[in-house]
């Protein structure tokens, strides 16, 4: 089973990306759960989603294709692949846990 918070991101205006597992999309929300922005993939499950790049504007995605028939990865080929989306939105940095 999936940790939905493996698939979430904040951003510093404080709402939330989501991939949404089997929902071929990642969607934005805001601080009061709202959907915002649905933002459509070429995939069936997107797995998570996190901020990177010198700006942090920039959104990665990871996907699988496990579990998935032939004929739903013929559907959705680009599934396991990584997409990176450009955003006018800045993501939180990761945080380091030290020992």
């Amino acid at each position: 089973m999936w940790d939905a918070n493996s698939r979430m991101h904040h951003t510093s205006e404080g709402h939330i990306w989501s991939a949404m597992w089997g929902g071929w999309c990642v969607i934005r929300f805001n601080p009061k759960g709202e959907e915002i922005l649905r933002i459509k993939l070429l995939v069936q499950l997107p797995t998570s989603c996190a901020f990177g790049g010198e700006d942090l504007r920039t959104l990665y995605i990871t996907t699988a294709s496990v579990g998935l028939s032939q004929a739903e990865i013929d559907k959705s080929f680009s599934s396991g692949d990584l997409f990176a989306l450009q955003t006018d939105v800045t993501g939180l940095p990761a945080y380091n846990f030290s020992e």
